[in-house]
């Protein structure tokens, strides 16, 4: 879970939808019965080159879009800023304010 930059709930649900789609083969730990060893299957190993090139062109697409916008740099300012101050603190020290920020109205569709 760390490696892939997930939860740990959300490896234990991908790795047992993979083991039941037979993508995968689950063993026990040798030193740490509650660990779990997974490794791919043979068919797991066959989807890889399909898998290879879908990652290849998602890391294109993704450059080419942060390219034209900027993404990375402003996601890696946003989050930034979060961790100055978290978002709920933000909302809590904008609640205490005397008069509502002059944001613009939006109709909410």
């Amino acid at each position: 879970a760390d490696a892939a930059r997930i939860s740990q709930p959300a490896a234990t649900q991908t790795v047992a939808m993979m083991a039941k789609e037979g993508l995968v083969e689950v063993a026990a730990g040798e030193a740490d019965a509650r660990q779990r060893v997974v490794a791919l299957s043979a068919p797991g190993r066959a989807l890889l080159p399909r898998l290879q090139h879908a990652w290849q062109a998602t890391d294109h697409a993704a450059a080419g879009l942060d390219a034209e916008t900027g993404l990375l740099a402003a996601v890696a300012a946003t989050l930034a800023a979060l961790d100055r101050q978290p978002f709920a603190q933000r909302i809590a020290a904008a609640r205490q304010q005397d008069t509502p920020p002059t944001t613009p109205k939006r109709k909410i569709r």
